[in-house]
């Protein structure tokens, strides 16, 4: 799972209330932190393809970054639950279910 590069433009939003670009340009230079971000998941998709391992990119699509992370949480969950199944596990009997539902009723 990847988060979007910083460069991208959001689709239908090209300019925050303050009027300032909503994302830099494509090929505006990116902070270290970015840069260090993008090179070590870069560095890893590259070493597991070097290894063998079949690899698949999860990446979210346009939106505020809470909604990004909310895309890719459903993913790992939809997963998870399915893997569940499959093993025939009951998901919703799971300990940390049974004391979120403790909680919230």
């Amino acid at each position: 799972m990847r988060d979007r590069d910083p460069r991208a433009r959001e689709e239908g939003s090209a300019v925050r209330a303050s009027g300032a670009a909503a994302y830099p340009e494509p090929n505006a230079p990116i902070g270290p932190q970015d840069a260090a971000r993008i090179n070590l998941t870069q560095a890893i998709v590259d070493l597991a393809l070097a290894r063998g391992t079949r690899v698949h990119e999860l990446t979210p699509g346009p939106g505020p970054d809470i909604v990004r992370l909310a895309e890719l949480i459903a993913q790992i969950d939809f997963a998870a639950t399915y893997l569940a199944l499959g093993h025939g596990l009951d998901p919703a009997a799971a300990p940390a279910v049974a004391d979120l539902r403790d909680l919230t009723s």
